[in-house]
C-alpha cells in the first residue's frame, strides 16, 4: 500500500513538541550532517514515527517521510493514551507536523514494499527498518536519485543482536556503492553514516538481500564509525548464523587481517553458539578457527604449513596452503578432511608435505584416497592418480570435491602424466617390465628442477 500527500502549513501553538526515540547524542550526530545541506536540499526520513526528527530536520530542507503509521504493542506500553495497538496513527503524525507549520509529503507505505515518487535526494535518515530485507527494499527504492555524495544514516545498524541490517550495509559497502564515514560517536550509539558514491546507482539492480550479503566482495575500506571493521565481522556472523557456511568462509578470506578482528569475533562468537545443535556448533568451531588463522598475522606469513596429523592441524594446511584457490571455500568439508581412512598416508607424506606445494602430484598405487587428500591438505597444483586397482569411495569423493583432483585407472593415458610430474609419489609397485613400470622407472632417473620421488 502507498498512498502520497503534502501537509499544509498550519501553526497551532497548543500543541506541545511532538516527542522522539532518539536520544540527544544521536540527534548531535544527525543534524551536525544536516546542517551542512544546501539551501533547497531534499530530505528523506524513513521512519519518522510522531514527528520529533522531522520537525529538526524541516529547518534544513523540504521534507519527504515514509512510515507505515501502525502502532505497536511497545508504543502502546510505553507511550499510553495515544493510540491503540495496530491502530493506524497517520492523523497524530499530522497533527503535530501542523503544529510545527511543516509541510511534508507523506508515503505511507510498508517496507519493503515502499516506492518512490521521484525526485533528487540530498539526505536520508532510515529509522525504521528492522530486517536486511526490509533495509533493502528502501534502499534499492531510493538509489537511483541518491546524488553522488548524499549522507545516508542508518539506525540500529550495529545492534550485535539482529546482525542482518549490519550485514546487509557492509555488502553495500562491499559493492561500492557507499563508503563509511567515521564519526566521534560512543561506542554504544548503533548509527552509522554512509556516503554515497558515483556507483550508487547500480544498487537499484540487486535483487536481493541475501544474496547481495552471502556475494558482495569485501572493501578494504574501514567498516566502522571508528575505522574499524565491524560491519564486515558482523556479515561473517550472519552469514553463520544463516547456516552458509561456504559463502562466511569467502568472505572471511577477504577480509584485511588484522588482531582488532579476533577481539571483535571473541566478543561476536558467543551470541551464534547454539548448544543443542552440535552440528551448526561444530561448524562454529571451524569458523572460529580460521578465523584465529586468518587474522594471525605470524602464521598467515607461513606458508606452506605442514599437513600434520589432528584435524586442526589438517585445517590450518588447507586453508594456508590453498589460499589463492578459488575452490577452497566450497570445498571444506570438515567430514571429508578428517576422513580416517586417510590417516596413514598423510601420517607418511606429512613429513615431506612441503614438497607438495604448488606442484603437479602424480601418484601410482593402490587404494588411493589418501594421498590425494594429503595433496590438497598440502597445497598441491593438481594430484593425479594412477590406481592399479579400482577407484575407492575417498577418491571419488576427493575428485568430486576438488577440481584438481583426478583418479584413472587407464594405464595407457596415465604414463604421460608420469613423465610430466613435477612429484612422484609411488605407494605400490607397478608390475614388473610393464609400460607403467618402465615409464615410472625412467621418470625416477630424470633429474630435473623441484622434481622429485617419493617411495612409499
Amino acid at each position: 500500500m502507498s498512498r502520497d500527500t503534502e501537509l499544509d502549513k498550519r501553526s497551532n501553538e497548543e500543541l506541545a513538541p511532538p516527542p522522539r526515540m532518539l536520544g540527544d547524542t544521536e540527534v548531535g550526530i544527525i543534524m551536525d550532517y544536516a546542517a551542512r545541506l544546501p539551501a533547497g536540499a531534499e530530505i528523506l526520513e524513513v521512519g519518522p514515527w510522531l514527528g520529533g526528527m522531522t520537525r529538526l530536520l524541516a529547518q534544513h530542507g523540504n521534507m519527504t517521510v515514509v512510515d507505515r503509521f501502525i502502532w505497536t504493542d511497545a508504543n502502546a506500553e510505553n507511550y499510553p493514551g495515544i493510540a491503540e495497538p495496530e491502530e493506524n496513527f497517520r492523523a497524530q503524525f499530522e497533527t503535530h507536523m501542523a503544529a510545527e507549520g511543516i509541510t511534508a509529503r507523506i508515503i505511507e507505505a510498508t517496507l519493503p514494499e515502499m516506492t518512490w515518487p521521484g525526485g533528487a535526494l540530498d539526505f536520508v535518515l532510515i529509522d525504521a527498518p528492522r530486517t536486511a530485507q526490509q533495509l533493502h527494499g528502501c534502499m534499492s527504492a531510493i538509489a537511483s536519485v541518491l546524488k553522488p555524495g548524499a549522507h545516508v544514516l542508518i539506525k540500529h545498524a550495529l545492534n550485535r543482536r539482529d546482525l542482518g541490517l549490519g550485514a546487509y550495509i557492509d555488502a553495500l559497502i562491499g559493492f561500492g556503492s557507499f563508503q563509511m564515514v567515521a564519526t566521534e560517536q560512543p561506542n554504544w550509539c548503533n548509527i552509522v553514516a554512509l556516503v554515497a558514491t558515483n556507483e550508487v546507482g547500480a544498487l537499484a539492480d540487486v535483487e536481493d538481500a541475501e544474496q547481495a550479503i552471502a556475494t558482495a566482495p569485501m572493501t578494504e575500506n574501514f567498516t566502522d564509525p571508528w575505522y574499524g571493521r565491524s560491519l564486515s565481522a558482523f556479515r561473517v556472523a550472519y552469514l553463520a548464523q544463516s547456516g552458509r557456511w561456504s559463502d562466511a568462509y569467502a568472505r572471511l578470506s577477504e577480509m584485511p587481517a588484522s588482531s582488532e578482528n579476533l577481539i571483535l569475533w571473541d566478543e561476536m562468537e558467543p551470541l551464534l553458539r547454539q548448544p543443542d545443535n552440535l552440528e551448526a556448533d561444530g561448524q562454529l568451531a571451524i569458523l572460529s578457527e580460521l578465523v584465529w588463522l586468518h587474522n594471525d598475522t605470524g602464521v598467515a606469513a607461513q606458508a606452506p604449513i605442514q599437513i600434520g596429523s589432528s584435524f586442526a592441524t589438517r585445517l590450518r594446511a588447507y586453508w594456508r596452503n590453498n589460499v589463492n584457490a578459488d575452490w577452497v571455500h566450497e570445498g571444506l568439508d570438515a567430514q571429508l578432511l578428517g576422513d580416517e581412512i586417510a590417516e596413514a598416508q598423510i601420517a607418511s607424506l606429512s613429513p615431506v608435505s612441503a614438497q607438495l606445494f604448488q606442484r603437479d602430484i602424480v601418484e601410482v598405487g593402490n587404494d588411493l584416497g589418501g594421498g590425494a587428500l594429503a595433496a590438497v591438505l598440502a597445497g598441491a597444483r593438481s594430484y593425479t592418480g594412477v590406481e592399479m586397482s579400482s577407484t575407492t569411495d575417498l577418491a571419488v569423493k576427493l575428485i568430486e570435491t576438488y577440481p584438481n583432483v583426478a583418479v584413472t585407472e587407464d594405464i595407457g593415458s596415465a604414463i604421460d602424466q608420469v613423465k610430466n610430474a613435477d612429484v612422484l609419489i609411488i605407494s605400490a609397485e607397478p608390475e614388473t617390465n610393464s609400460p607403467l613400470a618402465q615409464a615410472v622407472a625412467a621418470r625416477a632417473k630424470v633429474t630435473k628442477d623441484r622434481m622429485a620421488v617419493i617411495r612409499l
